[in-house]
């Protein structure tokens, strides 16, 4: 028994208490060290700024289908879950019929929103097939594409990548003002990083001689800050730092969903390194992985850093939501309106 009472007398020369007395004064303390190491107001409401100003103007895309069988996608109840003017890429899938895009670009301007249709090279057969589609585009007075080269083998297409596409000049003579290309923090599965450097050296180059038709980086989505800040100021370091110089890049975010839709999702998408990250959190959380996870972190840290870079091409953010429009759709327009918390590196949305 003498251990034992040298034991409690250790704990009543600490406490002033027995053991048992002693454990409640052990959670205030815990309490009290998590008080402490939590952002004090002042650096909480710093970076609640600086992701406030990272998701201004942030767009987010969608499938014709999720679309379509829906009469309006973006309300709740009789709340706008996006703001007018936002953004939303309407995705093309290998087999889908134009007319839907044509369809879907319509209802978007009808709510107020602006539809960025995907152009797919591989899906265009040829220059009659691409005149007939920017016609389209152009009588329902869309100015803002997304250009992929895309990986539809069904169609025998002349036109392999969106250089192809680009070099014809029928993009601005059918009144295309914008268009995002894609851009590859990670690399890619199938395409080597030499390959995709020059295409970036291509696109650069075009930017620099068009006028009318101007190119932004629309990138595969990531779920760590690190690779993204790595690509940035690669690009930054081969094509320059001025204004004048940069392509802008709106980087791609996961939206909100459970661990295993992502974990499916990057592993088709070819999402590479950052991937550790979702593995980390699936194996932490392996009790509870149908909760839906946000990117919290990551925003924080592009956030920062975008803050205090000297210079970045980096020029907002695009939400793949994965089949969570709605969630994603809410969630990320409340962080764009300051509707939020830092709770301990957690962001949290003020409920309605």
């Amino acid at each position: 028994h003498r251990p034992q009472a040298k034991t409690q007398r250790a704990w009543t020369r600490w406490f002033g208490y027995g053991k048992r007395n002693a454990m409640p004064i052990l959670a205030n303390i815990l309490l009290l060290l998590s008080i402490v190491n939590s952002p004090s107001p002042d650096s909480s409401f710093k970076m609640k700024q600086k992701i406030v100003n990272l998701l201004k103007g942030f767009s987010i895309e969608i499938t014709p289908a999720s679309l379509l069988r829906t009469p309006n996608v973006f309300t709740q109840g009789t709340t706008n879950l996006l703001p007018v003017g936002t953004s939303v890429a309407i995705t093309s899938l290998p087999g889908s019929d134009f007319s839907d895009t044509i369809a879907c670009a319509e209802k978007l301007k009808k709510w107020g929103l602006k539809p960025v249709p995907h152009l797919v090279a591989r899906s265009v057969q040829d220059y009659a097939m691409l005149e007939d589609q920017l016609c389209q585009l152009q009588e329902k007075q869309v100015t803002e594409i997304i250009l992929i080269a895309g990986s539809d083998n069904s169609v025998d297409s002349m036109f392999s990548s969106s250089m192809d596409i680009l070099a014809t000049g029928m993009l601005e003579q059918y009144g295309i003002q914008r268009i995002g290309v894609a851009g590859h923090p990670e690399g890619h599965t199938i395409i080597p990083d030499d390959h995709l450097w020059k295409a970036l050296e291509w696109k650069y180059k075009y930017n620099q001689y068009h006028e009318t038709a101007k190119l932004y980086l629309v990138t595969q989505f990531c779920f760590d800050a690190e690779p993204i800040i790595s690509w940035d100021q690669a690009l930054q370091k081969s094509f320059g730092v001025n204004a004048a110089d940069r392509m802008p890049i709106r980087i791609g975010i996961p939206g909100i969903a459970s661990i295993p839709t992502l974990l499916k999702y990057a592993q088709s998408c070819g999402v590479g390194p950052s991937l550790k990250i979702l593995r980390h959190s699936s194996s932490v959380r392996r009790t509870n992985l149908l909760t839906h996870q946000a990117p919290d972190k990551l925003l924080m840290d592009l956030a920062q850093y975008c803050d205090t870079a000297e210079n970045t091409w980096i020029d907002g953010i695009h939400v793949y939501p994965f089949g969570g429009l709605q969630l994603s759709a809410a969630w990320f327009n409340s962080l764009a309106q300051g509707d939020f918390d830092i709770l301990h590196d957690s962001l949290s949305v003020h409920s309605n």
